[in-house]
C-alpha cells in the first residue's frame, strides 16, 4: 500500500498522496527498523541473557544446596 496503492484502495481506504521522498523516508525507517531487531534478536540479547544468567549463578542463588528429601534419605541410610 505505500509503494503503489491501486485507485479503487486509496479511495476506499481515504488514502492521500504521498511524496516519493516521504516514501523512501518511510521504507528506510522500517527497513533500519528491521535490521536493528534482527541484529539485536541473533547477537545483543543472546549475550545479554548469558551475562543475566551468570550474575544469576555468581551473586543471587549462592552455593547450589541439594533437595532436602535427598540429604535425610542419606542420613537414615547411615
Amino acid at each position: 500500500m505505500l509503494v503503489d496503492p491501486s485507485r479503487w484502495l486509496m479511495d476506499f481506504m481515504e488514502l492521500t498522496d504521498m511524496s516519493a521522498h516521504f516514501k523512501a523516508f518511510l521504507i528506510g525507517i522500517a527497513a533500519a527498523g528491521l535490521s536493528i531487531s534482527w541484529y539485536s534478536e541473533k547477537v545483543l540479547l543472546v549475550q545479554l541473557s548469558k551475562w543475566i544468567g551468570v550474575y544469576k549463578a555468581k551473586y543471587l542463588t549462592g552455593k547450589k544446596t541439594r533437595k532436602e528429601y535427598k540429604v535425610l534419605e542419606e542420613e537414615m541410610r547411615l
